[in-house]
This record gives structure tokens, C-alpha cells and sequence, in this order.
């Protein structure tokens, strides 16, 4: 199907299969933009086995040759693969094809080894034209990795609960719950809790704590605090958000990822109350009215912000209220993948004037 596309080398007005013309084909890996069959842009998928696997130079050599013709590639949640794809298409390829990335995650270094794998990185990133994010907030990015704020485009995420909606009652329940895996700091969330009385369930696979980075401490847990590995999937998860009294999201200091993002946003789909660190997920999104924030890695504040939500009910509806409204205003998947394409062409637009 790729190799038979005959359209010209920048990829404009090629013949579609049902006799449209097509103007833009973009190469898209590990997401789908919902380009209408029957429009002017043409989506072919396509993905890169890791680089380790034997089967990976094979792979990216055929796959350069398939984007020969392309307006874009397109590329969500970009590993070392698709980093190193999208630098040697930019090589080959230079202007004639746009090269966007989304919800790109990168850490901060903190070891030898992952500052050199920084350094590879950063060489890697310079072949991205646009970096669709989730985020406002992309010091971190800029200041660790060198990417300019002015190719960052932000894109609101969504809620990924909204087809539970009628399947969990949320209710001011008895308990707060933390969730997630992703750079969470529970360590100086049970510090913060430890003697208030308060019940606390962390809900945290014991397999993702190294994997995503989480920290879950040393010392036993207090008798308030309950770490349950199993949550019933994603019903499950939603129940028990939807039944705490809060939700609270403990971020790691020195994070320059949107971690959180995703649970925060289905807490206050839920009419849920969140407390949840300051830093690159909240900075420019969240405000008081929304969210109580919190300084990272300060337990006294995150005390007391748990403490205070939990004992003022009135505070509890106004936050729920708010995050509720917020969320909705969201939208769904379509509105998100709709913005995604908007940006992609706005670009692909101005590229042809360009030319």
C-alpha cells in the first residue's frame, strides 16, 4: 500500500482510493489521528519493534524507504526506537517532511549513565519539528534537553473515565485514596499522614514501583495506612476514587513530566477533591480553585492540605464542583485527537507556504 502511493515528493495531491485527492500523507506510530477516509490527508500506521529486538535495523531501513514520500510522521509516547527513526528520516528527508512527537516523557537525569543517555537524546530531539504536550510548564524539557519552548504546543488532555461514568456513584466516602505509579512520592505521603488518624489506601502495583519510578519508602507502614497492590481494573480504580472522601497525588521534586495527569483529571471527572504537588503537570493548568497544591516534598504542607480538605465538607463541594467542570470541559478522545490534527496541519499548512 505505501510503495504504490504516487504523489509528488513534498506529498501533495496524491489520488486517494476513492478518487479524492490527497494532499498530505502522514506516517503515524503508536496512535490513530482519525483522519477521515474520504478527507485530503492521507494516515498509514506503522511501528518499530524495540532496538534490541533483531529485527529493528530490517526494520527502520524499510520503513525509511516507506516515508520517502510523506508530508509527516507523526509518533505518540516516542521510545529510543522512534527517537532514532525520526532523526534519521529528518537526515534524509531534511524539510520535506514534518516530524511532530506526543506526550513525550523524559526524566530528569540523576546517574552517570542517564546523563549520558540525556546528552544521546538531546542530539535525538533536534530532528522534531513539533512536541505536542499535555504540559505547559516545559522548562524542564528546555532546561534538561535542550527543546525549545517555542516548538512545544500544548494540547489539553482528557479525562479517561468518562465511559464509566454511570458505573461508579461517587459518595463523600471515609478514606483517602493516592494512585499511580509515575514518579509518585508516597514515601513523604505516609510521612505526612503517620499519626492523623486518617485512613490512607495506596493503591500501587508492586511491579511499577521501579518501573515508573515510584517511591514507597523503607519503614513499615503506620496502622492508618494501607498498600493494596489490586485494584479490579479500571472499574475497580474508578470505585475507589469515586468512594474516598479525596484524592491526593504525590509527585517526586525535580519532575519535569506531566506525572499525574491522567488520575487527576478522572478525579475530578468523579467530583472529586485534589490535593496533588505543584510542578510541570499543574503550573499554568491547575489553580486554588481547582486543586489544593502543594509545595514538592514538603510533608508538613501535605499534611495539612490533606487534613484541612478532609475535615471541611463545604471545601470538598466547592473543589469537586470546580474539577468536575472542569474535566467535562474537557471533552473526550475525539476532541483530543481533533486538537492533535489541528496543530499537525496548522504546521503542514505553513510548511507549504514555506515552499
Amino acid at each position: 500500500m505505501v510503495d504504490s502511493l504516487n504523489h509528488d515528493p513534498h506529498g501533495i495531491a496524491a489520488d486517494g482510493a476513492d478518487g479524492h485527492d490527497v494532499r498530505d500523507v502522514v506516517f503515524v506510530a503508536k496512535f490513530d489521528l482519525e483522519y477521515p477516509s474520504s478527507g485530503n490527508v492521507q494516515q498509514i500506521q506503522f511501528e518499530l519493534p524495540p532496538i534490541r529486538n533483531l529485527r529493528f535495523v530490517v526494520s527502520i531501513l524499510s520503513n525509511l524507504w516507506k516515508v520517502r514520500n510523506g508530508t509527516a510522521i507523526f509518533v505518540s509516547i516516542p521510545g529510543g526506537a522512534e527517537l532514532l527513526f525520526l532523526f534519521m528520516a529528518k537526515m534524509l528527508y531534511r524539510r520535506r517532511l514534518s516530524t511532530f512527537t506526543f506526550d513525550l516523557l523524559l526524566r530528569a537525569p540523576e546517574t552517570r549513565l542517564e546523563r549520558l543517555s540525556a546528552r544521546m537524546k538531546r542530539l535525538l530531539l533536534r530532528a522534531v519539528d513539533v512536541f505536542i504536550c499535555v504540559h505547559k510548564d516545559v522548562s524542564g524539557y528546555a532546561r534538561t534537553y535542550g527543546i525549545p519552548p517555542d516548538r512545544c504546543e500544548y494540547v489539553a488532555f482528557k479525562p479517561n473515565n468518562w465511559d464509566l461514568e454511570s458505573a461508579v456513584v461517587s459518595r463523600d466516602g471515609d478514606y483517602v485514596v493516592a494512585l499511580g505509579a509515575s514518579h509518585r512520592d508516597y514515601r513523604i505521603l505516609i510521612e505526612a499522614v503517620r499519626d492523623v488518624g486518617i485512613p490512607v489506601k495506596i493503591i500501587l502495583p508492586r511491579e511499577r514501583i521501579t518501573m515508573h519510578n515510584a517511591d514507597l519508602g523503607d519503614s513499615p507502614l503506620p496502622a492508618n495506612v494501607e498498600h493494596l497492590e489490586e485494584h479490579g481494573g479500571r472499574l475497580g480504580w474508578n470505585r475507589y476514587m469515586a468512594e474516598s472522601r479525596l484524592v491526593v497525588i504525590p509527585i517526586l521534586p525535580g519532575v519535569i513530566q506531566p506525572a499525574g495527569v491522567s488520575v487527576y483529571l478522572e478525579a475530578m471527572a468523579l467530583g472529586k477533591p485534589v490535593v496533588i504537588t505543584r510542578g510541570a503537570s499543574t503550573e499554568g493548568i491547575l489553580d486554588e480553585r481547582l486543586a489544593v497544591l502543594v509545595p514538592p516534598g514538603d510533608a508538613q504542607a501535605l499534611r495539612a492540605a490533606i487534613v484541612e480538605v478532609w475535615n471541611d465538607a463545604a471545601l470538598r463541594r466547592s473543589l469537586g464542583a470546580a474539577a468536575r467542570a472542569y474535566a467535562r470541559s474537557l471533552g473526550d478522545h475525539k476532541r483530543l485527537v481533533a486538537d492533535i490534527r489541528d496543530v499537525i496541519q496548522r504546521k503542514l499548512r505553513a510548511e507549504a507556504v514555506r515552499r
